[in-house]
C-alpha cells in the first residue's frame, strides 16, 4: 500500500461557508499559507505557498471556532478536488490551533 500522508502547518487565511456534497456529506473549504525553510541539497531554500484544504463534516464545528489568522497544523492526505477537476487539495482528519494559551 502506498502512503499518502499530510502534516503541514500555517496561517489559516480563509474559510468558506459549509456546503454538502453531491452525496449530501458536509463539507468546509479552508485556506491556509505555510512559510517554512527546508533544506535543499547544500543549502536552504523559502517555502511559502497557499492551499486548500477540505473539512469533513466531523471536523466542521472545530473549524468555525477558529479565527482567521490563527497558526494551524493540518494532517490529512492528497485528492484531487473531484472526479471532474484534477486539483490537488488537501482532506484533513485533524485540525489543532497552535497558537493556544497555554
Amino acid at each position: 500500500m502506498e502512503d499518502n500522508l499530510v502534516r503541514i502547518s500555517g496561517c489559516l487565511l480563509a474559510r468558506d461557508e459549509v456546503q454538502s456534497s453531491p452525496a449530501g456529506v458536509r463539507r468546509c473549504d479552508v485556506r491556509i499559507e505555510h512559510r517554512s525553510r527546508q533544506r535543499d541539497g547544500k543549502g536552504w531554500k523559502a517555502v511559502r505557498l497557499n492551499m486548500r484544504v477540505r473539512v469533513g463534516e466531523a471536523l466542521i464545528e472545530q473549524i468555525q471556532s477558529l479565527a482567521i489568522g490563527d497558526e494551524v497544523q493540518i494532517q490529512g492526505y492528497l485528492g484531487q478536488q473531484s472526479h471532474r477537476d484534477p486539483q490537488l487539495i488537501v482532506y484533513a482528519v485533524a485540525v489543532h490551533r497552535m497558537n493556544q494559551e497555554q
